[in-house]
């Protein structure tokens, strides 16, 4: 499995439940391998996995970025050269800040954001459904925010825990941890 992702992300989490899930129920003899390759917002998991296309043992786990980076990127692969299996998941994102800020709800993050130079809002990756949300957030509320990207979505979680960030959008998997552990909440 070609995961476009850095490891402890969304994508790679789903990847790696899909292969537990293969494993457990036994339905493959071969074994699965997770191979991250989340550069390049993706990109060089999608080149690598466009490489392989006449390979019908590898798959790529990847998000739209597989649609959108062509668009406003050169890349070296376009969405033609990966063909579609199956789409698997739906995110849900969420607002998470640091358990010790300020902000108790949305309608506060916001009203923050809208001041100085407003927050730092970090996510997985650059051009990608994170930092899209982030620029929704900002022209919906008129909030300010500097994206900050991340190699996934494991990563923002952690840096969001130690307070170097002010918040982050993540899937629910991807906080989790820091969540449980009273590091983080959601808005």
């Amino acid at each position: 499995f070609i995961v476009a992702s850095g490891a402890g992300g969304g994508t790679d989490i789903f990847a790696r439940t899909i292969q537990s899930v293969i494993v457990k129920y036994k339905l493959m003899d071969a074994p699965i391998v997770v191979l991250n390759k989340g550069g390049g917002s993706g990109s060089e998991g999608f080149i690598y996995g466009s490489a392989s296309a006449a390979d019908p043992y590898k798959v790529t786990f990847g998000t739209n970025n597989e649609y959108l980076l062509p668009y406003v990127a050169k890349m070296g692969y376009t969405a033609e050269s990966l063909t579609p299996v199956a789409a698997m998941a739906l995110d849900e994102f969420l607002i998470w800040v640091n358990d010790k800020s300020p902000y108790k709800d949305a309608k506060a993050f916001i009203d923050a954001a809208k001041k100085g130079d407003g927050l730092r809002m970090g996510g997985s990756q650059s051009k990608d459904t994170d930092q899209t949300l982030v620029s929704m957030i900002s022209a919906a509320t008129g909030a300010k925010f500097t994206y900050i990207p991340f190699k996934s979505g494991g990563e923002a979680a952690v840096q969001l825990a130690g307070a170097h960030i002010d918040a982050n959008v993540n899937n629910p998997n991807e906080n989790i941890g820091q969540w449980k552990a009273g590091m983080v909440r959601p808005l």
